[in-house]
């Protein structure tokens, strides 16, 4: 099942990635090896020369899902074996992005944060898949 968020806002595809750096630097992440691509193309006045997207609000500090969360990670793109964080307690987009960022930069690889579903649910908490391409 799909995490549920809403492609709210409209950008420049320049300022959503400036403001994916700007997450990470602001949580102290030196490097950065992740790509946000959660979105969906808009219209630039048919010229060309900007892509626009609608994304969700990365920004907010609403929770993407409620309660104990786990991430893990279709672990083939970056690992040997699965990959399954500490438990997070209501996650923002903010924490999406900065725990995804960090198993790329162990993995060494530059990918493409592309969506997010919940693959399963415990007495203890929820676990959501990242999804990447590259």
């Amino acid at each position: 099942m799909k995490v549920a968020y809403e492609l709210n806002q409209v950008s420049r595809y320049e300022k959503l990635r400036e403001n994916v750096s700007h997450i990470l630097a602001q949580a102290g992440e030196k490097d950065q090896a992740l790509e946000f691509s959660v979105f969906k193309s808009h219209s630039d006045s048919g010229k060309g020369k900007y892509w626009n997207v609608c994304h969700p609000d990365i920004t907010s500090t609403k929770p993407l899902v409620f309660g104990a969360v786990r991430f893990t990670i279709d672990y083939w793109r970056v690992n040997d074996q699965e990959i399954i964080s500490d438990v997070f307690h209501n996650p923002t987009w903010k924490d999406v992005i900065v725990w995804a960022n960090q198993q790329c930069v162990r993995a060494k690889t530059f990918l493409f944060l592309e969506s997010l579903d919940i693959t399963h649910t415990t007495s203890e908490c929820q676990f959501v898949e990242v999804t990447f391409g590259s």
